[in-house]
């Protein structure tokens, strides 16, 4: 009885040691995938693979989500948030300008309250497990038009369309969030 307890701890912490490894590879791949995104010249690639188009929008979502509840936090318990003028330079990592200066500021200044803990609804691919379904539409020149199937809500799934353009050599959304 007491080897076989002593080898199922055994097996128990190399499991544990197993999938902390997985997790500590994972977050090593999704952070040089997320600093690597803008040293890669779109104006080299001619088309984008699957795995590169979820990554990229997986990793703006990601930022936005992170950003966002963090102001949302900001300003429920500390009574203020970041000044837009800190916050654009951020997201003009993974969004194109016009996207920045139009919907996600808008969103930024009136709706955080709105979805606050709720803002991975949003921003549904912020979690790249929770894409149902990737169908690519278009893959040529500068541009990438692809949808996501993800849930949207605790009861709803939806179809969201990303669009990747190339700004400066560099692939950024230009639409794909739930607005």
């Amino acid at each position: 009885m007491k080897g076989k307890k002593r080898l199922a701890f055994i097996l128990l912490s190399l499991l544990t040691v197993f999938f902390a490894g997985i997790i500590f590879i994972q977050k090593i791949c999704c952070y040089s995938t997320a600093t690597n995104q803008g040293k890669q010249s779109c104006f080299d690639t001619v088309t984008l693979t699957a795995e590169e188009i979820i990554s990229y929008s997986s990793q703006a979502h990601y930022a936005t989500v992170k950003l966002f509840s963090q102001a949302f936090e900001d300003e429920l318990y500390h009574g203020g948030k970041s000044p837009w003028p800190e916050v654009r330079p951020q997201l003009l990592k993974y969004w194109s300008s016009s996207l920045v200066d139009n919907e996600l500021k808008e969103f930024y200044e009136h709706h955080l309250q709105d979805w606050g803990y709720e803002m991975g609804f949003v921003f549904p691919l912020w979690k790249a497990d929770n894409i149902m379904e990737f169908r690519l539409l278009n893959n040529s020149g500068n541009m990438v038009v692809a949808e996501f199937v993800v849930p949207t809500s605790y009861e709803k799934i939806d179809t969201i369309r990303v669009i990747l353009v190339c700004d400066h050599g560099r692939w950024v959304m230009d639409s794909g969030f739930l607005n």
